[in-house]
This record gives structure tokens, C-alpha cells and sequence, in this order.
């Protein structure tokens, strides 16, 4: 399933700064789902594909590093494609603002594995950030993605993101 969002019809430019990032909707054998906080988000596992890393690798350590959970292809499933287009997000290393243009690729897996916290390896981004990961069952999910967290830098981008997987994934 493919998604776009981009409610003022804007058209990117060699201005805008463009990302691919995917992410893990990861659910245990209890119905509970692996949530990261994060600078003061609540998000699903994932991050920022490398320079020539395909979504697959991407996923695949970006799990490992956030969660210590290994996956094989097989395992992940890809269930959306999000392309959003906002003209005012704040570029935290320069404290501006600028245009972005993301693709973002969500994954689902369900597991038997807990998270590993010996076998992660966060960011000194994410250090700095207090990352933070657990499980949590359905409803408290619910409550931590669709809360507005309006003092976390561009909440508004993740508060619309987590709408649009909570209706179409975790909803069906």
C-alpha cells in the first residue's frame, strides 16, 4: 500500500532536503509492539537509510541497533509505502527550516525475540536523545502514538505519520 501526504500540493525541489527512512512495526507473540521514545516522540523502531542501502538492509539494522533483534528478509513484510511532503520542518542541526520530502517504509514482523539490549548499538544521536524502547500492549500503544507531543521538535510530522499507520495497519 502506497500513501501520499501532502495536503498544500507542494513539488519538491533540489532545495528541499529528501530522506528515505524505513520502519518496524514489530509485534510479539503477546500482541504487545516494540515503541521507541526519542527526544520527547513516541515512534516505531527504524531511522534513515545509508547512501546505496536498499530498505531491506536498512531494516535490518536499523532493528538490530534499536531493538538487538535479527530478522532474515523472509520475516519482514513490507505492509506501507508513506511519501510526505511538509514545506516547514526545523532541520535540527542547523535550526532552520526547510522543506522535506520522505519516503518512509514500513515493515511488520512478529516475533518470539525480546529486546536485546547488550546486542544494541544506538547513535550517539540517539544517546544524546534518551532512545528509549519497549513493548507495549495495544491500547497503551495507541494512546503514546496518538498523543500530541507538541514540545518535541516537528511533532506535527510524526503525530500525522503515527495516524496514518495506526489507521491503516495496526486498525485492520
Amino acid at each position: 500500500m502506497k500513501i501520499l501526504l501532502n495536503p498544500k500540493n507542494l513539488v519538491p525541489n533540489d532545495s528541499w532536503q529528501t530522506f528515505r527512512k524505513v520502519r518496524a512495526v514489530i509485534e510479539n507473540e503477546e500482541g504487545c509492539f516494540a515503541i521507541s521514545s526519542e527526544a520527547g516522540k513516541y515512534i516505531f523502531p527504524g531511522g534513515k537509510c545509508d547512501k546505496n542501502e536498499d530498505d531491506l538492509a536498512a531494516i535490518q539494522r536499523e532493528i538490530k541497533e534499536e531493538t538487538g533483534m535479527v530478522f532474515s528478509e523472509d520475516e519482514l513484510h513490507k505492509v506501507l509505502e508513506l511519501e510526505t511532503l511538509y514545506d516547514n520542518i526545523i532541520d535540527y542541526r542547523t535550526n532552520t527550516v526547510r522543506p522535506r520530502h520522505t519516503i518512509t517504509t514500513y515493515y511488520y514482523v512478529k516475533t518470539n525475540q525480546t529486546i536485546n539490549k547488550d546486542n544494541m548499538n544506538l547513535t550517539e544521536g540517539e544517546i544524546q536523545e534518551n532512545f528509549k524502547i519497549s513493548f507495549v500492549d495495544r491500547e497503551t500503544l495507541f494512546k503514546l502514538l496518538l498523543e500530541e507531543h507538541r514540545d518535541a521538535m516537528n511533532w506535527q510530522l510524526f503525530y500525522e505519520e503515527n495516524q496514518i499507520v495506526v489507521n491503516n495497519i495496526l486498525n485492520k
